[in-house]
């Protein structure tokens, strides 16, 4: 027995030793699968777009995505573009992109100009910027930033630079709210033909002319304030008498008017009271007559005295009457 024993032992060695190497192979191979499946996952946030970049064949999709957790596979990486709106600032401030864009008026005057303007890349037009400008493949430095942004900066200072030689001096003084409206059309336009991207804002923070031209400027513009005013008080005077004048034409008016009317109604109520008094006296005639046949009276003066008696009966007691000579 001792015999078999061991030969029992020496046969099953073999087969243990392949069990367990063929499970280390499994594990190992799962924990491969499972480093594999979890960093062939690439996730962007709400902030970024980004291009699948193939590190094997060191190609880039056409097709930029935004925010989300995406299945890349392994050796893919999202190259990341911002999302959200992007500053470009030319002002002393220290966290400017440069300093102040310094220009000259239409008039040859220098001015130098504090501006600041907002930026967003369109999600389509993503590939067509990296193709055109690239990315830095390897990670910037602190004081480094992406080509495109770089072109973006030089290209905004090229057109306010030439936006500013088209007005005088004068006019960055008393309508800069119109120049800043023409350089943010430029930029706007020229961004969203050859650049990518749409400027949403745009702010001209300051504008700097030589001191003693800004001095000039300001007693122009008060000479100017004083001359205003004074032609919108002769204007307004003006405008008092004119006003004092067509109140007068119209009550004028209104005072002939009245008259008239007031003339028209005595002339109408009199001719209404004549044919009133005309229509009563004709009645009282055809009255009288009707009378005087009824009664077969012969003589006039008996019609007058019913009349002259019809009268005092028609008075008061305290009317005193002169009945002298009826009846007579």
């Amino acid at each position: 027995m001792p015999v078999a024993r061991v030969s029992l032992e020496h046969s099953l060695t073999p087969f243990l030793a392949g069990t367990v190497i063929r499970g280390g192979c499994c594990f190992c191979w799962s924990l491969v699968c499972i480093i594999v499946f979890a960093i062939s996952w690439s996730s962007l946030d709400f902030q970024e777009y980004g291009l699948d970049y193939n590190s094997w064949r060191h190609t880039v999709s056409t097709t930029a995505v935004g925010s989300g957790r995406y299945f890349l596979g392994v050796g893919h990486r999202f190259l990341v573009f911002p999302k959200v709106y992007q500053t470009i600032e030319y002002s002393p401030v220290p966290d400017a992109t440069a300093g102040p864009v310094q220009s000259r008026t239409k008039d040859g005057v220098e001015v130098i100009l504090s501006v600041s303007f907002q930026y967003q890349l369109k999600q389509e037009n993503i590939y067509d910027l990296f193709e055109l400008y690239g990315l830095e493949m390897d990670g910037l430095d602190d004081d480094e930033e992406e080509p495109y942004k770089r072109v973006f900066s030089y290209v905004a200072r090229d057109i306010l630079t030439d936006v500013s030689t088209e007005y005088n001096a004068f006019e960055f003084f008393s309508n800069r709210t119109n120049i800043g409206d023409r350089m943010w059309r430029e930029l706007r336009s020229v961004y969203e033909r050859d650049y990518f991207a749409t400027v949403v804002f745009f702010q001209l923070k300051d504008v700097d002319l030589p001191d003693q031209f800004e001095h000039a400027i300001q007693d122009a513009e008060v000479s100017r304030q004083y001359q205003q005013r004074a032609r919108e008080i002769q204007t307004k005077a003006e405008i008092e008498a004119q006003t004092s004048v067509i109140q007068a034409q119209y009550s004028a008016q209104i005072m002939r008017q009245e008259a008239g009317a007031q003339a028209n109604a005595t002339l109408l109520q009199n001719h209404y009271d004549i044919a009133a008094f005309n229509f009563t006296q004709r009645n009282r005639l055809a009255s009288y007559k009707a009378m005087y046949q009824q009664l077969g009276w012969s003589n006039p003066s008996q019609l007058i005295d019913y009349i002259q008696i019809s009268a005092a009966s028609a008075n008061t007691e305290d009317s005193i009457i002169s009945l002298a000579g009826v009846g007579r």
